[in-house]
C-alpha cells in the first residue's frame, strides 16, 4: 500500500500541470499569494498555536506534504528551522529550485530541510515544536494516516502542538484523491489510541471537506 501511494503520486507529479492540478492555489490570486495567506490565517495567526508556542522565531515546523513549497516558504520566513516532507522526490526538487529562484541573498531559505519521504513514516530523527498539514492527509488511506500520526508523537518536540487536516466528508474511492474519510469522533479515538491529547476539532462549515485537529 505504502509503495502503491508513493508512486501514485510521482506518477502525478511528473504532469508539465501539476501545480494547477494537484497542488492547491486560489485561482483569484495565484499560487504565492494563496500560500501566503494559508501560511497566516492557519499558521500564524491561529490562537491555539499561538498560546501554546508563542513567538516562532526559535520554534521548528515540520510540514508533511509540502508540495513545491507553497506556503513552506512563508514558514521559513518566521522559523527558525523548516522540516519540508514530501512523497514525491518531484516535487522536493521543484520546491528546492523555486524558493533558490526567489532567494535574494544566499542565505535565503537555507533553514528549510527538504525530505523525500515514503508517503507513510516521518523521519525518526526530528523533533519539532510544531507539525502542520493541509489538504494531504485526505487523499491517504487509514493505514498510512495512522502511521503518519503514530510517528508525529514520536517526533513532537514536549511542549509542541500538531495541526491536522483530515477528510470530513465521505467521497467515491476510485480517484486520485480518494482517501479516508473521518467524522470528529472518529478522529479523535484515532488520537487518543495514539496517544495525543486532543485541544480542539473543527469541522468547517463552509467547506465540509475539511476537518481539522490540534493535539498535544
Amino acid at each position: 500500500m505504502e509503495n502503491d501511494h508513493k508512486r501514485k503520486w510521482e506518477d502525478l507529479a511528473q504532469d508539465p500541470d501539476m501545480e494547477e492540478k494537484y497542488i492547491y492555489t486560489d485561482g483569484d490570486i495565484g499560487f504565492r499569494e494563496s500560500g501566503k495567506r494559508d501560511y497566516e490565517r492557519l499558521i500564524k495567526n491561529d490562537k491555539v498555536i499561538q498560546d501554546h508556542l508563542g513567538p516562532f522565531e526559535d520554534r521548528t515546523i515540520m510540514e508533511i506534504g509540502c508540495g513545491t513549497g507553497r506556503m513552506t516558504e512563508f514558514m521559513a520566513r518566521d522559523f527558525a528551522g523548516v522540516y519540508a516532507l514530501d512523497v514525491s522526490r518531484k516535487m522536493v526538487e521543484e520546491g528546492k529550485k523555486r524558493l533558490s529562484g526567489l532567494a535574494e541573498t544566499p542565505w535565503d531559505y537555507e533553514n528549510i530541510e527538504w525530505i523525500e519521504t515514503d508517503g507513510a513514516h516521518l523521519p525518526a530523527a526530528v523533533k519539532v515544536d510544531l507539525i502542520f498539514s493541509y489538504i494531504v492527509l485526505q487523499h491517504c488511506p487509514l493505514e498510512i494516516i495512522r502511521s503518519i500520526i503514530q510517528d508525529a508523537r514520536k517526533s513532537l518536540a514536549p511542549g509542541g502542538i500538531m495541526k491536522i487536516q483530515v477528510r470530513g466528508r465521505e467521497i467515491r474511492q476510485d480517484k486520485w484523491y480518494s482517501g479516508k474519510y473521518f467524522t470528529p469522533s472518529e478522529i479523535t479515538l484515532l488520537m487518543d489510541a495514539c496517544g495525543f491529547q486532543v485541544e480542539k476539532i473543527w469541522h468547517d462549515p463552509e467547506e465540509g471537506r475539511y476537518l481539522w485537529i490540534w493535539v498535544i
